[in-house]
């Protein structure tokens, strides 16, 4: 078969070929023969298979020209030209002891697969001394905390015909290392030999992955205040008694709520493959801009119509509020803007505007699905309420060193919130550490969990609700995906928590509306 191409897939790492053969060989000689029979292998349930993934991730894929990127195990390995399923070669292993042989890629095709990538390996094999013996294709992943995985194709019983194998395996673990591919015969005996020919692995994490689940990755510079720990020199502000006043204003009688359907956060993702169209400007406020906008993306259904686009492998998340979609399929927004997903995730300067009122990203402070499920969230949470000041905003660093977030304000004319009272968006808030979790929440998993991060991340004031008494956390919004908050969140789980359980941490000077 013609060498192919070498290239590296979607948000996966093709290794480059190294002399690292023998300690391959090591390793496989570590893997007890049973642990292949289908018996003992852990298989796993075959994953749907990967979108949009077209590049042949092996790079010789049939001994063409050399045996260069394969290793046999238990046997011997050679460029055979007598029998080949295309081109002029295959890749032949004959068997040289220890009940079964294997030809396996070396080094493993990919380096640190990412979760939730899915690959799909085929392979033709045939042979003329080792008739009937069965044979099969593995994908195996190995690296990180989670034992090894592998998942295998069927076998079929060899023969002169040349027979394709197939197997597709899903990454389901983080810290993956490697991933490889290799071609097992079994029952082995003295004079057997088998050829393999046309292996190709496709795969990879694509946007359409990606669109129909949610994406467990993290937003933003470890540095970014979104994921910084409050700092142990953090200090109360001296109105904090005052604002925190306000506060319980805002969420009483209702408590702390959670957006995870409406005026939630949707989140959509982009690839090398996603449409490229035109969001056009609603309000002259920002001229429009080309966008990757997938098929299947859709704002919010509240009052904001927000929307964010990540383009995963260019880093970069598209941000829109009042985002609409004509019958034509012409999209078009109230504001747009985008930021570095590995920037600080908020903008510095006077009056710069993005899809939320503070100017800060969308998706900043968002519950993430993938968090609730891993058990953790670490970041600092984003929260509105009704009465924020409309005179002036919280930016830059404060006292005891937290940093304000916030580059505007909503900027209205009420005097009623233009008071010291009034809590400036960009501020951060904290849940004190008197609050007992374990009575407030009880049983409730998912109280604790957030409750966690509020008093080690706090919470930033990024917008306004638009109802009096309603105080809110923002939630990914999992409209129109395979997962689901059921089970995990309702909305209800922090009514427990009253304003007065919060401080407000120490402000810079604000920045007055001007």
């Amino acid at each position: 078969m013609p060498d192919g191409s070498p290239a590296g897939r979607l948000w996966g790492t093709v290794s480059p070929l190294d002399g690292n053969m023998l300690l391959r060989h090591l390793a496989r000689a570590a893997i007890i023969a049973a642990s292949l029979t289908a018996a003992a292998l852990p298989l796993l349930a075959s994953a749907p298979e990967a979108d949009a993934a077209t590049t042949n991730l092996i790079k010789n894929p049939g001994c063409e020209s050399s045996t260069t990127g394969w290793m046999a195990f238990q046997g011997t390995l050679t460029r055979d030209t007598s029998a080949h399923h295309s081109g002029v070669a295959s890749c032949r292993i004959t068997y040289s002891g220890g009940g079964y042989a294997t030809l396996d890629d070396a080094p493993a095709t990919v380096v640190n697969p990412p979760r939730q990538a899915q690959y799909n390996a085929t392979a033709w094999v045939r042979s003329s001394t080792a008739a009937g013996k069965p044979i099969r294709l593995i994908i195996r992943q190995t690296g990180g905390s989670a034992a090894m995985e592998s998942a295998a194709s069927g076998s079929v019983a060899l023969s002169t015909a040349w027979q394709r194998l197939s197997v597709s395996a899903r990454v389901n673990a983080g810290g993956r290392t490697a991933l490889e591919v290799y071609v097992s015969m079994q029952d082995a005996a003295a004079g057997n030999s088998f050829q393999v020919d046309d292996v190709v692995l496709l795969g990879g994490l694509t946007a359409d992955i990606l669109n129909g689940e949610t994406y467990y990755a993290s937003l933003f510079a470890s540095t970014s205040p979104w994921n910084a720990p409050i700092p142990t020199t953090s200090r109360v502000d001296s109105g904090s008694a005052t604002m925190i006043a306000n506060l319980a204003l805002g969420m009483t009688p209702y408590g702390l709520k959670l957006n995870t359907a409406s005026s939630a956060m949707p989140m959509w993702y982009a690839d090398a493959s996603t449409p490229r169209v035109w969001v056009a400007d609603r309000t002259g406020w920002w001229g429009g801009f080309t966008a990757p906008i997938p098929p299947q993306a859709r704002p919010d259904v509240g009052v904001d119509h927000h929307m964010t686009v990540w383009d995963v492998p260019n880093h970069t998340l598209y941000d829109f509020w009042d985002m609409h979609k004509s019958s034509s399929g012409a999209w078009s927004a109230g504001n747009g803007v985008t930021f570095d997903a590995r920037g600080p995730g908020y903008q510095t300067g006077y009056w710069k505007v993005s899809a939320r009122e503070s100017g800060v990203a969308a998706m900043g402070g968002a519950i993430r699905y993938w968090e609730l499920k891993s058990g953790e969230i670490r970041h600092a949470l984003a929260f509105a309420y009704p009465y924020t000041r409309e005179d002036a905003w919280a930016a830059g660093l404060g006292p005891g060193g937290m940093m304000a977030i916030a580059s505007r304000t909503y900027g209205g004319s009420d005097p009623a919130r233009m008071t010291p009272a009034n809590i400036p968006e960009g501020a951060r808030l904290r849940l004190k550490a008197s609050v007992d979790l374990n009575a407030r929440c009880g049983a409730d998993r998912s109280c604790k969990i957030i409750g966690l991060a509020l008093k080690r991340y706090g919470m930033y004031l990024v917008d306004t609700t638009a109802t009096a008494n309603v105080t809110v956390l923002y939630a990914e919004d999992l409209t129109g995906k395979s997962v689901s908050w059921s089970g995990l969140l309702d909305g209800h789980e922090m009514d427990g928590l009253k304003g007065t359980d919060f401080e407000v941490l120490a402000l810079p000077a604000l920045t007055p509306l001007r």
